[in-house]
């Protein structure tokens, strides 16, 4: 009994050290003097060193070198060499807190305290392991690894036995220039607005082979739409109206939301999509200028294919965004073939003055038959079965164009009436003969 005793005493007590031992390391609760960050996960500290140097800036803060840098990579937060890198953290052992680096060679030996520690982005960049240099501002990308450490003996040195952790530091740079059209590195090649109600959507994005990692060294996070009113040229970075920023799916090449609202209806507004990297690093603008698209115009100065006007009646819906006699039908707003069907709105029938009359009127009778038919399971069934030619339609029409699928529509038409018009032509025969 004593030995089992014994035993129990035994491991709460090595619990008891090996749970004190583990929250004796530092946890970082913050970040400051960076571009950007992350604190959950692998704690991390990005610095985006895009565009032109920091004027006469304050050292406890990124600065802005966006406004009137046109269509230069720059940051809203960017990164220098004399701006202070600190870090904030938690832990429960007597001491202060020191920057090592990952060989455990002391970083700085600026400013520091029982809860924060600090260093210049000169003394970091020079602190990233092998073939690091001082001038951040020199390199296109470094990634590597400090460690935020407890000087328990205040010695400024980090000695054997001292708790640490581990912060990974990125230095992204971005090209300075805008785009080179043959490169296969461009990020966003073109897109499409297509007007909504005080709000457009941006659709049909091409990008690059390798987005969202380029070849800059920094991975693709976002996109930034900058919004001019009269023309282009407002389009641009410190001028136009407020950016929006939309998010990147995860490792992937689509936009989480592709919705930019708090627009006016019936005014035209010109678009540009600026790309932006973790460390908030903005660049990679198309349209590039000068810029002439497809059909020939230029965008500066007139409506090009990245123009559009929102509209209240002949966008999508500002509440519920539904295709009434198609939900109606279907007993849903979510049944995959509405999303077809909305789609042939935007791209086939809105971009034409034949078809935005055709939704006016759609819009102003659909709701009337779709209110008809809501309640009535024959007549729903009904129009499902009329609205699968107009779903063939739209599916053609979307893939080949409108003209090939009037031609193919209507050759079907002829041979279905054909099919159904010989059989009955024959049984009036027989009933004659008869």
């Amino acid at each position: 009994m004593r030995l089992f005793s014994f035993r129990i005493c035994f491991v709460n007590l090595v619990l008891l050290f090996s749970t004190q031992a583990h929250a004796a390391v530092p946890v970082v609760t913050a970040l400051s003097g960076v571009s950007n960050s992350t604190l959950t996960g692998n704690v991390t500290a990005y610095g985006g060193f895009a565009g032109n140097a920091c004027v006469n800036p304050d050292i406890n803060l990124p600065c802005d070198n966006c406004a009137g840098a046109g269509l230069t990579a720059c940051n809203s937060s960017r990164a220098y060499q004399t701006l202070m890198f600190r870090v904030t953290a938690t832990h429960t052992d007597a001491g202060n807190l020191i920057l090592v680096k990952s060989d455990n060679t002391m970083i700085s030996t600026s400013p520091h305290n029982a809860t924060t520690v600090a260093a210049p982005w000169s003394a970091i960049c020079a602190g990233l392991g092998t073939g690091a240099i001082s001038d951040c501002e020199t390199t296109p990308a470094k990634d590597g690894t400090i460690k935020v450490c407890i000087d328990k003996d205040l010695d400024n040195t980090y000695d054997s036995g001292e708790e640490c952790a581990d912060v990974r530091v990125k230095i992204v740079q971005m090209p300075a220039l805008t785009y080179d059209i043959a490169s296969t590195d461009n990020g966003i090649t073109n897109f499409t607005p297509y007007p909504g109600d005080e709000k457009i959507y941006l659709e049909d994005l091409q990008t690059s082979a390798n987005f969202p990692n380029l070849a800059h060294g920094g991975k693709i996070v976002g996109v930034r739409v900058f919004i001019g009113e009269g023309n282009m040229t407002a389009a641009v970075p410190g001028a136009g109206l407020a950016p929006k920023d939309l998010s990147v799916i995860e490792d992937g090449n689509t936009l989480d939301d592709s919705v930019v609202d708090g627009l006016t209806n019936a005014v035209p507004y010109w678009f540009r999509l600026g790309l932006i990297d973790e460390a908030n690093n903005v660049g990679y603008f198309w349209p590039p200028t000068p810029h002439t698209d497809g059909n020939g115009k230029n965008c500066d100065v007139e409506a090009c294919a990245y123009t559009s006007t929102p509209d209240e009646v002949v966008g999508l819906l500002t509440e519920d965004m539904n295709c009434f006699i198609a939900s109606a039908a279907y007993g849903t707003s979510f049944n995959e073939k509405l999303d077809t069907f909305r789609e042939f709105r935007f791209k086939r029938l809105l971009p034409t003055e034949a078809g935005r009359h055709f939704v006016k009127a759609y819009y102003h009778y659909g709701p009337i038959a779709a209110r008809f038919i809501h309640d009535k399971p024959v007549f729903r069934a009904a129009a499902r079965g009329l609205l699968w030619p107009a779903y063939g339609f739209s599916r053609l029409a979307l893939s080949l164009g409108m003209g090939p699928a009037f031609l193919i529509s209507l050759t079907l038409s002829l041979f279905a009436m054909t099919v159904i018009a010989l059989p009955l032509l024959g049984v009036r025969r027989y009933l004659k003969r008869a």
